[in-house]
């Protein structure tokens, strides 16, 4: 490789990890806690506790369950109905004044799907969770913030192919993890650094590139509502409301099978770096588990509310599943 070359790669890599660096430290720092929410929200007491009841008691339909929750709230509407994979018998649901009401000023709280009573979630309305996930996913600035850590994902994967690429001819002379102690600081610190580097080159350039797409997902799922979930929802869009008391199929139960891979795409993980299970209550409120009960072929633009009065849909955003129709 010419030397112009090696300059113009290490001016890339030079660059690049000082832009990303501090943004890369804040993520891990706030990643790190959100791996242990369960643990950290049973230890605040913060973990919805649902009451103990025989295993084959019977879990109302949605209907009933969207009855249950809008008495519990009066004057606000559904956006959002999610099953938990921990809690079997709980529903996430997220209530606001409207169905368009950005998901951060909405109320998420959990009702028992055997009874339909009301559980608390407070670390999904505040707390010390809600401001790591914030600061995590958005740095409390929206859709902006999270294509700023979009651009910061780039640069820190523009950061690992440069380094890779100058590892061989700064690394050519020496045998591989060679740490130069004799030599002298600065030295031993860029051979450290060359070693973590390249030991961890694929885990890091996983996580750059996931943490990109993680942070574009508020647009590729806009994009699949605007086109697959539109197409899956066609056939109930004029279909009238089931009568008071007909089952609903659950989301889990619903044997429409072929906009299952369609719908994986809105459980794109939600931050760059781990995490074990999605975030149940505070993660929940940031993204919501499943797709708003709202019509993607309105156009908001003649439906100021960004949703029909009378008529939505309730879609499991775990499968794709339609969960149900025409719910008043």
């Amino acid at each position: 490789m010419k030397s112009k070359t090696i300059r113009r790669w290490s001016f890339i890599h030079t660059w690049t990890s000082l832009i990303c660096t501090a943004f890369l430290l804040m993520l891990a720092l706030t990643g790190l806690p959100l791996i242990f929410h369960h643990e950290i929200e049973h230890l605040l007491g913060d973990a919805p506790v649902l009451r103990q009841m025989p295993a084959d008691t019977p879990h109302l339909d949605l209907q009933q369950l969207v009855a249950k929750a809008q008495a519990h709230r009066p004057g606000e509407v559904m956006q959002y109905f999610g099953w938990d994979e921990d809690e079997p018998n709980g529903v996430i649901t997220i209530m606001a004044k409207t169905a368009g009401t950005e998901p951060n000023l909405s109320h998420t709280y959990m009702l028992d799907a055997r009874t339909g009573e009301p559980v608390a979630m407070p670390s999904a309305n505040g707390g010390l969770m809600m401001f790591i996930l914030r600061l995590h996913v958005d740095l409390f600035a929206g859709l902006p913030g999270k294509l700023l850590l979009a651009f910061m994902g780039i640069l820190f994967v523009l950061a690992i192919v440069s380094g890779a690429v100058l590892y061989l001819p700064f690394m050519r002379r020496l045998k591989f993890g060679t740490v130069r102690q004799e030599k002298s600081t600065r030295l031993r610190w860029l051979d450290l650094h060359n070693l973590i580097g390249i030991v961890t080159l694929t885990w890091a350039l996983v996580v750059g590139v996931t943490g990109v797409v993680s942070a574009c997902a508020d647009l590729l799922i806009a994009a699949w509502r605007n086109e697959a979930l539109s197409a899956m929802i066609e056939p109930y869009r004029e279909a009238p409301p089931d009568p008071p008391g007909t089952r609903q199929p659950a989301a889990r139960d619903c044997p429409t099978r072929r906009t299952r891979d369609a719908g994986r795409l809105h459980r794109l993980p939600r931050h760059p770096f781990f995490q074990r299970t999605p975030l149940r209550g505070v993660h929940e409120r940031q993204h919501p588990p499943d797709l708003p009960l709202t019509d993607p072929g309105t156009d908001r633009r003649q439906h100021p509310g960004g949703h029909r009065d009378r008529r939505t849909t309730v879609v499991h955003g775990r499968h794709g599943h339609v969960a149900a129709a025409a719910l008043r």
